[in-house]
């Protein structure tokens, strides 16, 4: 008669039952197989990097570099470089504006009044 115990065993469930289990799993046979994936895995990697490289570098080929292309020739006619008075129109876009000017001015000569009060009230005066 069987026993009663929850835990059964595959003598108990009979010879069918323990047929049906599959042997351990042998890696030694399946080497070559397992090095093959391992193989493809690496060249996937590999190739998904060099992919991702080469569509930055179109970008960077076909959008940053083409702008710069055309840059300095739209500078140079938009700032009118190529124009007889051409020295006096860069001098006159890197001249300072006469607010900011007289702002630093007053700002430097401001420096200069705390500077002196400073050192007057070293003497104690």
């Amino acid at each position: 008669m069987p026993s009663a115990s929850p835990s059964r065993t595959t003598e108990s469930a009979g010879p069918s039952m323990a047929a049906n289990v599959p042997p351990p799993f042998n890696t030694t046979a399946l080497q070559h197989e397992l090095e093959l994936m391992a193989d493809v895995r690496a060249y996937f990697d590999i190739a998904h990097q060099r992919i991702l490289d080469d569509v930055q570098r179109a970008i960077d080929l076909k959008f940053l570099y083409g702008f710069c292309d055309g840059l300095q020739e739209f500078m140079a006619e938009r700032l009118a470089l190529g124009a007889a008075d051409a020295k006096t129109q860069c001098v006159a876009y890197l001249a300072e504006d006469p607010s900011d000017a007289a702002k630093r001015e007053a700002l430097l000569s401001q420096k200069k009044l705390e500077s002196a009060m400073k050192t007057l009230n070293a003497f104690g005066l």
